[in-house]
């Protein structure tokens, strides 16, 4: 049983670390992006189920239009093949 947990709670630390890092990086860019999201000030459980609501809304909305998420995703890798410098992107 030690043996299971401490497996567990290593790939729980390596997994758990990579799920947060590619958090913080998809946060990092959306907020570059549309930067309107910094007003969404994070509280208790409760507040943030309120208060990112209205996101978690639009964010669904989008994921179940499917031709418009493909149509996105087509321009977005016209976009990168046309300018593999990626001047299009905007500073950091």
């Amino acid at each position: 049983v030690a043996f299971h947990t401490g497996l567990f709670c290593r790939l729980h630390r390596l997994f758990g670390g990579l799920d947060s890092r590619r958090n913080y990086i998809i946060g990092e860019l959306a907020t570059r992006y549309f930067p309107g999201l910094r007003e969404y000030e994070p509280g208790t459980d409760s507040e943030n189920q309120t208060r990112f609501e209205p996101l978690e809304a639009f964010l669904y909305v989008l994921s179940t239009d499917y031709d418009l998420v493909e149509e996105l995703q087509n321009r977005a890798a016209q976009l990168v093949a046309e300018d593999p410098d990626g001047e299009w992107r905007l500073p950091v």
